[in-house]
């Protein structure tokens, strides 16, 4: 590992941002932000589990499925999936979440911090869109600050450029099921290991 940089070296390696860029934040949204939230149909969704460490998780959904509540509160609907249900565990123990809103060929960002609750209040859930048959919990986020990201990051990735995506046959690119069996038998070995 690495010896870490303080943070007197870090500004001595990059210098300050422009004003623009150290100044567009709020401890709210106002209109801008609220169209952009409302319109993305990707999120990653950050909290932090018992050990300490941030766990990201990816949530998607059709324009409007994160709900704007008011100017400091967004929620959105826990729908199914694997139930390994990570970030309703991590928030049962710790609020404190970070959110990225993306929106499919639109290359700028919006990004958020805030505290949060898992609820699975049956008003709560129906007042944001919700089926009870199909989602037994929702996610409200109370907004502590926001800020726009710029496009670099998703421009360096051609993410939205599909002629640059990769060919996922060349690379070998494994999909979920085989990285599943593989990372289960890799850590089986280990633990064989460590009890020999």
């Amino acid at each position: 590992m690495q010896k870490p940089i303080s943070a007197e070296d870090i500004r001595k390696i990059y210098p300050e941002p422009k004003d623009l860029v150290r100044n567009a934040h709020a401890p709210c949204l106002e209109d801008s932000t609220q169209r952009f939230i409302s319109a993305s149909t990707f999120v990653l969704f950050s909290s932090i589990n018992s050990d300490g460490f941030i766990d990201i998780t990816p949530r998607g959904g059709p324009a409007g499925f994160i709900k704007v509540i008011d100017n400091k509160n967004i929620a959105f609907l826990n729908e199914m999936g694997n139930n390994k249900v990570h970030t309703l565990f991590n928030l049962s123990e710790n609020n404190k979440v970070g959110i990225m809103f993306i929106i499919p060929g639109v290359t700028d960002i919006v990004r958020a911090y805030g505290t949060a609750v898992a609820s699975s209040d049956e008003g709560f859930i129906e007042s944001i869109g919700g089926n009870l048959k199909r989602n037994k919990t929702a996610i409200q986020i109370e907004i502590v600050k926001v800020f726009p990201h710029c496009s670099t990051a998703l421009n360096r990735s051609s993410l939205w450029q599909q002629e640059k995506w990769p060919d996922t046959d060349v690379l070998n690119i494994p999909d979920v099921r085989e990285m599943a069996e593989a990372l289960t038998t890799h850590r089986v070995n280990l633990e064989s290991n460590d009890k020999g």
